[in-house]
């Protein structure tokens, strides 16, 4: 059916009035993206019975680290989060670090770099927050997780989502906005299909943004001074993390390939040459400087992403909350590992078995939510004769208490401590139903 125009809808005029073709390259800005992102972020912390705080720690006197921490500032209180900034002499800075970590009512710590000359002594630095409030994901155990392709922290419980760094997942994020990852393939291989260049191969943002790109399934070329290296996770995305090649190609011989093309030059002077980039190709500069020439590149990109700061400190309040979660999860799953050790016991003194709470406490003890140690049950009892007395209602108690236990560990906090009223009440039913039958 053909569509009828209303009478009084405005005609659609063309961005170009001398032409009826309209704008091959969509310009995204990172407050859109941002927005999207806050929108999530809100909506999660409504679950939070308490405010975030979140403190930065700055020592140093970077232009570009003072606008990251006001930046950081106006958008936590935009936002519904505490912020606290703290201005503290380069002497101090590891003291500050260690006295908020802890701080109970610290939730996050984030420090703004560059602070010493030397790369090795703020590597050092970042080594000092706990792991626990490290919103940035700069400490080994998340930087290790990242580059292994390791998404938790508690396996095989997998409560605890890990870390990623906030410039790199930010790059992430304004894709996925872009619906660069393929939403039809199973989480951890949507990128499988598209050839990715990246232009800086620090060890702050480049190198992590290769490697997440990678393990996510895509084919990355990595460019910096020293020439090029291949990312990828093997052919048809076999392996279970990223591989790096060393290859001859130069800069020239990837933009061709590339759907997408991620800059990242700390240099007023670097611009990409856009006449080497593929028709329709996705840019997104994630440098403080302009590595595209704004009209130049939309002759010849599709999509085109300037800058990414405001998805960045979106990402931050994002990773905040995350670690909030982790550490509400830590408490549940602790909490939901003693019961499942409760209910064994209780079952093994009357010679019975609980197979989903004993899974749950293999688990536990495996994600380290459970000392094994201390994983001593009491001494058995008799097993119940047959025709007891009442044994109907106690298999009816075992029933719901096993169905119980093959739920819990999917449910979430809330739901996890709502349906301790109803354990408390099977334990203590059957521990009487026991007693009545051996009577």
């Amino acid at each position: 059916m053909a569509s009828v125009q209303q009478p009084n809808a405005p005609t659609p005029k063309p961005s170009n009035p001398t032409s009826s073709i309209p704008d091959t390259c969509k310009v995204v800005s990172a407050v859109t993206i941002a927005k999207s992102l806050l929108a999530e972020v809100a909506k999660d912390l409504q679950l939070l019975e308490y405010k975030p705080k979140l403190v930065g720690l700055l020592a140093n006197e970077d232009e570009h680290a003072k606008t990251y921490a006001e930046y950081s500032a106006k958008t936590c209180k935009e936002n519904g989060f505490d912020f606290d900034l703290r201005v503290v002499s380069k002497a101090d800075i590891e003291e500050s670090i260690l006295a908020a970590n802890t701080d109970k009512n610290v939730h996050g710590i984030i420090v703004y770099y560059p602070i010493f000359p030397s790369p090795r002594q703020d590597q050092y630095i970042q080594q000092l927050v706990a792991l626990e409030k490290d919103v940035e994901g700069l400490s080994h155990k998340y930087i290790f997780n990242m580059y292994q392709n390791i998404r938790f922290l508690d396996i095989p419980m997998c409560g605890q989502k890990s870390i990623l760094p906030c410039t790199p997942l930010a790059v992430v994020k304004v894709l996925e906005y872009l619906q660069i990852y393929n939403t039809i393939m199973a989480y951890g291989n949507r990128l499988f299909g598209k050839t990715i260049t990246v232009i800086n191969r620090s060890e702050v943002v480049g190198r992590p943004l290769a490697a997440l790109l990678a393990n996510d399934g895509a084919k990355v070329y990595s460019v910096d001074l020293d020439g090029v290296q291949i990312f990828t996770r093997g052919r048809g995305i076999k392996n279970d993390k990223h591989e790096v090649a060393e290859t001859d190609m130069k800069l020239e011989d990837c933009f061709p390939l590339s759907d997408v093309v991620v800059t990242g030059v700390p240099s007023k002077a670097y611009k990409v040459d856009v006449n080497m980039l593929r028709d329709g190709a996705v840019c997104v500069n994630f440098s403080s400087d302009k590595n595209f020439d704004g009209p130049a590149v939309k002759q010849h990109a599709s999509i085109y992403v300037p800058a990414i700061g405001k998805v960045t400190i979106a990402v931050l309040l994002r990773n905040l909350l995350r670690l909030c979660h982790n550490r509400d999860m830590a408490e549940s799953y602790k909490h939901m590992a003693r019961q499942a050790r409760r209910s064994m016991d209780v079952c093994s003194l009357h010679g019975v078995k609980i197979e989903a709470a004993e899974a749950v406490v293999k688990k536990a003890i495996a994600a380290g939510y459970l000392n094994e140690k201390s994983d001593t049950l009491a001494v058995e009892g008799s097993p119940l004769p047959a025709g007891s007395k009442d044994k109907t209602k106690t298999d009816g108690l075992m029933t719901e208490l096993e169905t119980l236990w093959s739920q819990l560990p999917e449910l979430n906090i809330k739901e996890q401590a709502e349906k301790q009223e109803e354990l408390d009440r099977l334990l203590l039913a059957l521990d009487e139903s026991f007693q009545k039958e051996e009577k």
